[in-house]
Formats: structure tokens, sequence, C-alpha cells
């Protein structure tokens, strides 16, 4: 499998996709999902444009990712099987091509393996979002996360 380079979602974007895990991560499990710099979440079926919140489940937790892989035999039959079908150049492609195996870090189920399905074209999206819960938030009141002067004698 070649490599899958993240790419951050500067705009909401709206794709087939399947959550799997436990507890509140199976009720995610709508057939849609969204990528966007509000992080990932499950939406109503269809790909609705615009940024309403009406039936929008975000996800409950974040989430680290292990490794990008093709869908086991072992895989729910819903992240192998979800009915959807591009054409691309024509071919007709799997439903999902690739499945994200990702390890909840909080929320009401730290440690459960999660299972994100999604097409080839669409997971770029989805390891951008997750590579940004990556990225500690910065706060703008701690001096010591502010750059430094040269020319300004520090008070220390």
């Amino acid at each position: 499998m070649e490599r899958i380079e993240p790419v951050a979602p500067v705009d909401e974007h709206r794709f087939p996709g399947v959550v799997y895990g436990p507890g509140p991560w199976k009720a995610l499990s709508i057939g849609w999902l969204r990528a966007g710099p509000q992080g990932l979440a499950a939406v109503p079926p269809g790909p609705v444009i615009g940024t309403g919140t009406f039936g929008v489940q975000p996800f409950p937790g974040p989430l680290r990712l292990i490794r990008v892989r093709t869908p086991y035999r072992d895989d729910p039959l819903r992240v192998r099987f979800n009915g959807f079908q591009r054409k691309s150049d024509g071919v007709d492609q799997g439903p999902f091509a690739v499945v994200a195996e990702c390890e909840a870090l909080g929320g009401p189920a730290p440690g459960a393996r999660v299972l994100i399905g999604a097409d080839r074209d669409d997971m770029p999206y989805v390891l951008g979002v997750l590579a940004d819960q990556r990225q500690p938030a910065k706060n703008p009141a701690d001096p010591a996360e502010q750059p430094s002067d040269p020319q300004r004698p520090s008070c220390a």
C-alpha cells in the first residue's frame, strides 16, 4: 500500500465513511463523516453543503493513529462493506479502500480500539484532523510560549 499523506482540512469535507468502536463510538456509524477545522464528526447521510449542526455527532474524544491499512477479514462488516461505491476513471472501486486504526486517548472509553473506514481519496483529511489533535494548543497568555525579542533585555 502506498503512503497516504495527511491533509489538514481548511474547509468542511463530507464523505462516505464509517466509525466502529465500543460504547459511544458505535453510535457514530451513520455512513457519512465530516472532517474540518472543528474536527471529525458523523453527519446525516448525504453530501449536504454547508456547516449546519443538525444531526452532527462530534467524536467523543481525541484519537491516536496507530496505522492505516487495508481492511482485515476480521474487521466488522460495516467497516469492510458499507455499500458505497465510487467510480474513479471509469473503474469501480471497493467501498472502503483503507482503514485508520486508532486508539481512544480520552473521552468515555480511553484505550479503546476505534476503526475509521473511508475511501483512499478521503483518508488524507481524516489523517490531517488526527495530526492536528496531536498538536498541543498554544496558550497566548503563557510567557514560555512567547517568542523572545533579541533586542529587548530579559527581566529574568
